[in-house]
């Protein structure tokens, strides 16, 4: 029952989750429920539904009814006979061991159109990964041009971008309260370019090549700001080789201003 008083978190202190502030669920469902849509929590053996009520429905109610017993034991026998037989999972959530999210909406606002669930999909990189991730200690770098602009952290994606060209998913940090921003800006850009170097040390030609034009062409975006405080040796080693054979096509050269300039 404490999951539903505001500011109660189990995952505040787990580093890899992204829940900080204890509010993610009740904000939710008031938000799914003023916008019309009925919301329903199935886990633990019990049904959790979510309602507006009161004067002007304006407190959020949650409505907790336990399964029938003999209802959850006949579907874990059959969930045991199933896997006794080895037989393929489906897409039937157990009530006893799951946790599901049903949304439903009708009437005036019509239903949920597949393109609205799609977006929602969206809010999240881990239930349908977009093509062109690159995996590294310090997050992700996600090549697909769809996600442009978009920055996750811990899987879920905050509202600000912040002048970003490509995407990513931000491996440690936390959010503001609204999860609008990165709280630490100078962390995240540190970040960023640790998941470049990461990419980059895979031998990722596509990531290099990413990374360069960033920094010929958008050396005043996000992506790339103070890189040359921040980048580390073998990143800058790489960068310098894909800038000369680049250069060598052209029939172009660098000079160093400085000896000390040499790699």
């Amino acid at each position: 029952m404490r999951c539903l008083d505001i500011g109660y978190s189990t995952t505040k202190n787990d580093a890899c989750l992204g829940g900080y502030y204890g509010e993610g669920l009740k904000l939710a469902a008031l938000v799914f429920c003023r916008g019309g849509s009925h919301i329903k929590l199935c886990s633990n053996s019990s049904h959790w539904n979510f309602a507006l009520k009161g004067r002007g429905n304006r407190n959020l109610y949650c409505n907790i009814t336990l399964a029938s017993r003999d209802k959850v034991q006949r579907l874990r026998d059959k969930a045991t006979r199933r896997r006794g037989a080895m037989s393929p999972s489906d897409l039937t959530a157990n009530i006893w061991e799951d946790v599901s999210v049903i949304i439903k909406r009708e009437g005036p606002l019509g239903k949920i159109t597949q393109e609205e669930f799609e977006g929602w999909l969206r809010t999240t990189i881990d239930i349908s990964p977009p093509s062109g991730l690159i995996r590294t200690l310090a997050g992700d770098l996600i090549l697909d041009g769809a996600y442009s602009g978009s920055l996750y952290l811990k899987g879920l994606r905050l509202r600000s971008t912040d002048d970003l060209r490509m995407a990513y998913n931000l491996a440690h940090g936390v959010p503001s309260q609204d999860r609008s921003e990165f709280l630490n800006h100078p962390l995240q850009l540190r970040l960023i370019t640790q998941i470049w170097a990461g990419a980059i040390a895979q031998g990722n030609k596509v990531a290099l090549t990413a990374y360069c034009t960033l920094l010929k062409e958008h050396w005043d975006c996000t992506d790339v700001k103070d890189a040359e405080f921040m980048i580390d040796e073998p990143t800058a080693k790489a960068v310098w080789r894909c800038l000369k054979d680049e250069a060598s096509l052209l029939g172009r050269f660098y000079v160093p201003s400085d000896s000390n300039d040499l790699v």
